[in-house]
């Protein structure tokens, strides 16, 4: 596979954390662009490490290249959602899409405000009183509303209701009609 024609090129990644415990043994991956790749595994399997190695959020041996560089230098192209949802829990909605059109030139404000009317989400409550799909469901709405070339979704439907992770599903994968890629777990 040549390299113009990937967007994430893993080479023995390996992680280790403190007491010997081999989170990750050695892996190999090429994630072609424009396409929906999932990392699927039991709980402790180490796909949480492997997006936090590919993020640059944590060290690790091995190589990791992001559309053909470093992932220093490709940060702004990537849109995260995180295993855990704990997005600002001290402000509401209005606080963070002010606060997200700020942090990134990338992001769309109207388009997370017709995903927040999706989610049917409250604009005026803090965040630390949603419910865990109400706290995903703000997370996606950000996400997504980045324009980004590379989406990485640590667990992007845990806690919807199976109308919103259809509906989620479906975002995603117009994500990739329109050129983008996505990994999720």
């Amino acid at each position: 596979m040549e390299r113009d024609q990937l967007t994430l090129r893993i080479r023995n990644l390996q992680k280790t954390y403190s007491g010997n415990v081999k989170a990750v043994r050695g892996i190999d991956v090429d994630v072609e662009n424009q396409r929906i790749y999932a990392l699927l595994g039991p709980n402790g399997a180490g796909k949480t490490t492997v997006l936090k190695s590919i993020l640059g959020l944590v060290n690790y041996s091995g190589s990791v290249e992001v559309l053909g560089r470093p992932i220093d230098e490709v940060r702004e192209r990537i849109s995260f959602v995180p295993e855990e949802k704990n997005l600002y829990e001290n402000l509401d909605i209005e606080s963070t899409l002010r606060l997200s059109s700020r942090i990134s030139p990338r992001f769309n404000e109207k388009q997370a405000r017709e995903l927040i009317e999706n989610y049917k989400l409250p604009y005026r409550k803090k965040i630390r009183t949603f419910s865990n799909g109400m706290k995903t469901a703000l997370y996606l709405a950000v996400a997504l509303s980045t324009d980004a070339d590379l989406y990485i979704l640590d667990e992007p439907t845990w806690g919807l209701d199976p109308i919103m992770r259809d509906d989620t599903l479906e975002l995603i994968r117009e994500k990739v009609i329109l050129g983008k890629t996505v990994i999720y777990t």
